[in-house]
């Protein structure tokens, strides 16, 4: 007898108690008793296909694979355990070697999770990397402008006015970045999705998250260095130089 799943059903328009001879040319029909709800056995690279599950009388058992499911909650001992012991009753001399379906799944996914990591890692290497640059180049430019700011001071400019004009310039420099970043990201993440029958869908919010993460960072290593420098004494800087 036959156990088919829910899209093979769909597919073939499988009824309870029909043979599959009414489907397909076969040496060896056999009568569908039953359907099962679609069950993943790959990755969600490849789509649910038509599965039958073919039920044997006991002389021709002859199967190398069981899969057996376990109730949520259960002691995965005691079931590890009973199941042993049921193979034992079947074929004494043989050990059976269980394995986790979780386990066998996750492994499908094990490039994923090493490319993530990587990405994840060279991400903040570069986000680094840039907010050392940033900080780099705002202590040049802070330093080349003392004498801009100390005269912005003495003519009644707040400290407060003189960060948010360090402040601006490089929001100008993130939001032009930005605007070519996230297209080629969207782009990029786009086709690594098509190697999936199944895929997550991508949320415009995620972009604008890494755009508002990278926009604090940088605002904090502008506003760290802008205020030391509106904060120092005009005449002082306007002496030396």
């Amino acid at each position: 007898v036959y156990i088919f799943n829910e899209t093979a059903r769909n597919s073939y328009g499988l009824e309870i108690g029909g043979s599959i001879s009414d489907v397909w040319i076969t040496p060896d029909p056999g009568t569908i008793i039953g359907f099962v709800d679609d069950i993943r056995f790959a990755s969600f690279r490849n789509s649910v296909t038509p599965m039958a599950f073919y039920v044997t009388s006991e002389n021709k058992f002859s199967a190398n694979y069981a899969y057996v499911r376990i109730n949520a909650g259960s002691n995965i001992q005691e079931a590890v355990r009973t199941i042993k012991h049921a193979f034992a009753d079947i074929a004494p001399n043989y050990e059976p070697e269980v394995i986790f379906y979780d386990t066998v799944l996750n492994n499908l996914y094990k490039k994923e999770r090493n490319t993530g990591m990587l990405i994840s890692l060279f991400s903040l290497i570069v986000v680094f990397i840039s907010i050392v640059g940033i900080f780099g180049m705002v202590l040049f430019e802070s330093e080349f402008k003392r004498k801009e700011v100390s005269l912005r001071k003495v003519h009644g400019a707040s400290i407060i006015e003189i960060m948010q004009q360090f402040n601006k310039t490089y929001l100008r420099i993130l939001v032009v970045c930005f605007i070519f970043a996230a297209p080629i990201a969207y782009y990029a993440i786009f086709r690594w999705l098509e190697n999936f029958a199944y895929k997550t869908p991508m949320y415009w919010w995620v972009f604008v998250s890494a755009f508002l993460f990278v926009t604090i960072l940088t605002s904090a290593t502008v506003t760290f260095q802008s205020w030391r420098v509106a904060n120092a004494n005009p005449v002082d800087s306007i002496k030396t130089e």
